[in-house]
């Protein structure tokens, strides 16, 4: 004897842009390259280069929009062909010890007085496949 229950369909509408595009999106792999979504460069002021900093006592990494070509600067890359960047920090991971599991993302990354912090203590390591 076959059981069937009937289909109890429910109607996902879809929003114009995916949840993850509306927030701000960094991760940092543990070679040093820094991928920032669309969103946080728009948050940023969409700097061609920024000034790093590191708070050794929080653990925090700060990005602080910079002229282009400011002495002390990183350029900030094109990712692709959408509005993301790449910012190489791997000088800042070895010059002051940061080791990484693999991959991280910052779940909490918030704008500070013109600067971008990232928490390392908050950081989420990101399995490979998945988001």
């Amino acid at each position: 004897m076959e059981i069937q229950q009937r289909a109890q369909w429910e109607w996902l509408p879809r929003e114009g842009r995916r949840g993850s595009r509306r927030r701000m999106c960094i991760s940092l792999s543990a070679v040093g390259k820094m991928r920032i979504c669309g969103v946080t460069m728009e948050a940023m002021g969409r700097p061609e280069a920024v000034f790093v900093f590191y708070d050794r006592a929080n653990h925090r990494i700060g990005l602080k929009p910079a002229p282009s070509g400011s002495e002390n600067s990183y350029p900030v890359s094109v990712a692709s062909n959408g509005p993301g960047r790449v910012i190489y920090l791997v000088r800042l991971l070895v010059e002051l010890g940061i080791e990484l599991p693999g991959t991280v993302r910052f779940v909490r990354p918030v704008m500070e007085n013109g600067m971008l912090v990232l928490d390392l203590t908050t950081a989420e390591t990101r399995v490979s496949g998945k988001r």
